[in-house]
C-alpha cells in the first residue's frame, strides 16, 4: 500500500514514461492512504481505522483448515452464496445486492456506469478524499459543498449546484457526524441524479432514539440510491478487501454488466461469507468500540480536547492549545500513530481510530504525561 512518501516518490518519477501517461492521469491527485508501518508489533496503530478486534472466529476456523483443492478454479462471478447470506439479513433480493473487490472498487464502477465527461458530481466537504482521486481519473468534474463552521453539511446546501451524482458518507468521514435519514429521504425525492450513501462506519452508529439507523430502508422508496458497505470495519477484515452495495436491480444490472468476470477472489467471498453468518459476533464487537469511544471521548475532553460527534469508529478531535500536526508529531515520535490531514480546514483536528482499551489507556497515559505536561 501506498504511504505518502511512496507516492511522492512515484510523483517525483517526471522521466521519459511519463510521455504515456493520458491526461487524467498526469492531472490526478492521487489519494493518499494512512501510514502502514512494517514494525506493527512496536506500534500502536491509530490512524487507519482498522478494527482492534480479530476477525469471526468461524473466520479462523476456516482459514485453519482451508482446503486448496479448488484455488485452481475461477470464484462465482455473481457470488451467489455471499448475496444470499446479505439478502436473508437485510430482507432483499439477489437483484438488489452488488459484491466488489472492497467498496473502493464499487465506487469506481459507479464512476464508469453512470457518469460521463460532461457530467459534474457533488462531494460535501469534508468527506471521503477518494471521491476526488476517482472523479480526476475518469474525467468527471466534481464540485465541493462547503459545510458549516461545526463541519455539518446542510442538505438544502445540495441544491446550490447542478449535478449527476452526490457522493454523501454516513457517518461522515472524517468527522464521523451521522446524518438522519429523514433529511436523506427528502433529498433524494427532489433530486434528479444518484445519491451514493457510503455506510462504511454504519455498524458503529448508535441505535435508538427513534432514528432509523441506516439507508437501506429508504431503497423501498427511491431508484436513485446507491447504499455502499464493507467488511474492512466492523467486521474486522480490512485485508480481504471486500465491500458490498444495495440499489434498484437497474442500477444494479448496470454494475454487473460492467465489473471484471471474476472481481471478487474464491478467498474473498468465502471469508464474507463466513463472517456474515457470524453476524452477533460483529456486532457485539461494534458495542465494544462504542463503548471505547464514549470513554475516549470523555477523556479527552478531561484533558482539553474538543471532539465532534462522532458515531464511528473514531474520534476527530481538535485542542486550544496545541496544533494537530504537533500532537501528531509528538504521538509518532511516542509509537502512537493517529491521522494528520493537511487539507483545507482540517489542519486543527487529529482523527483517532478507536482501539482496544488496552491501547487507549496507553494513548492517554502518554498524552498525560510526555506531551500535554503542565495542562
Amino acid at each position: 500500500m501506498l504511504t505518502s512518501g511512496d507516492c511522492q516518490v512515484i510523483l517525483r518519477s517526471e522521466g521519459t514514461q511519463v510521455k504515456y501517461w493520458n491526461t487524467n492521469l498526469k492531472n490526478l491527485s492521487p489519494y493518499i492512504p494512512g501510514e502502514q508501518p512494517k514494525n506493527t508489533d512496536q506500534i500502536i496503530k491509530l490512524n487507519t481505522n482498522e478494527n482492534p478486534y480479530p476477525p469471526s472466529p468461524s473466520v479462523v476456523s476456516y482459514l485453519s483448515g482451508l482446503n486448496a483443492d479448488n484455488i485452481g478454479l475461477y470464484p462465482d462471478p455473481a457470488w451467489t452464496k455471499l448475496r444470499s447470506v446479505i439478502g436473508e439479513r437485510y430482507g432483499l433480493n439477489n437483484e438488489q445486492i452488488f459484491c466488489g473487490n472492497g467498496s473502493d472498487e464499487i465506487l469506481s464502477l459507479i464512476f464508469r456506469s453512470f457518469l460521463s465527461p460532461e457530467d459534474e458530481i457533488l462531494i460535501p466537504y469534508p468527506n471521503y478524499t477518494l471521491y476526488e482521486t476517482l472523479a480526476q481519473s475518469y474525467g468527471i468534474g466534481y464540485h465541493y459543498i462547503q459545510s458549516d463552521d461545526d463541519l455539518i453539511i446542510s442538505m438544502d446546501s445540495l441544491f446550490q449546484k447542478d449535478s449527476k451524482a452526490v457522493f454523501f458518507s454516513n457517518p461522515n468521514a472524517p468527522t464521523g457526524c451521522y446524518y438522519d435519514l429523514d433529511k436523506i429521504l427528502a433529498f433524494c425525492k427532489e433530486y434528479n441524479g444518484l445519491f451514493i450513501l457510503d455506510e462504511a462506519y454504519i455498524d458503529f452508529s448508535e441505535k435508538g432514539s427513534g432514528i432509523t439507523k441506516s439507508g437501506l430502508q429508504l431503497l423501498k422508496h427511491l431508484d436513485n440510491l446507491i447504499v455502499l458497505r464493507t467488511f474492512s470495519k466492523s467486521f474486522a477484515l480490512a485485508g480481504i478487501r471486500a465491500g458490498y452495495a444495495f440499489a434498484s436491480p437497474s442500477l444494479i444490472e448496470g454494475m454487473m454488466r460492467m465489473k471484471d468476470s471474476y472481481n471478487l477472489s474464491l478467498l474473498s467471498q468465502e471469508i464474507a461469507y463466513k463472517a456474515f453468518q457470524d453476524y452477533s459476533y460483529m456486532e457485539t464487537n461494534a458495542q465494544k468500540i462504542m463503548s471505547n469511544r464514549e470513554f475516549l471521548k470523555g477523556e479527552l475532553q478531561k484533558r482539553g480536547f474538543h471532539s465532534t460527534d462522532s458515531k464511528s469508529n473514531f474520534l476527530f478531535v481538535s485542542h486550544p492549545k496545541y496544533h494537530a500536526k504537533t500532537l501528531f508529531q509528538r504521538l509518532k515520535g511516542q509509537g502512537i500513530l493517529v491521522r494528520y490531514f493537511d487539507q483545507p480546514r482540517l489542519t486543527e483536528y487529529l482523527r483517532i481510530t478507536i482501539g482496544h482499551k488496552d491501547q487507549l489507556d496507553t494513548l492517554l497515559s502518554i498524552l498525560t504525561d510526555k506531551i500535554l505536561v503542565g495542562d
